[in-house]
């Protein structure tokens, strides 16, 4: 039943970024915004003690970097596109 359930689920978003291109970007930022979410949450969570140093200091940054990496190639890339 689950399997069943994925496939059309998947199938059913399959269409729409199919349909609307820019459903896709919208998925994956609305993606992006959950995983910075979960970071920020864990980050500030009482018992992860050192593991929280780590992801201030190393986890975010890098997130941080490789979303600036993204957004600055999609956008040169756009502007290929147009141009």
């Amino acid at each position: 039943g689950g399997m069943i359930h994925t496939l059309v689920a998947g199938l059913g978003l399959g269409a729409l970024v199919a349909a609307h291109p820019m459903a896709f970007d919208a998925i994956r930022w609305a993606g992006v915004a959950y995983l910075v979410y979960l970071i920020m949450t864990a980050s500030n969570h009482e018992a992860l003690g050192s593991v929280r140093t780590a992801m201030v200091y190393f986890i975010l940054p890098i997130t941080a970097l490789t979303l600036i990496v993204v957004t600055v190639r999609e956008i040169s890339l756009k502007k290929k596109l147009l141009s």
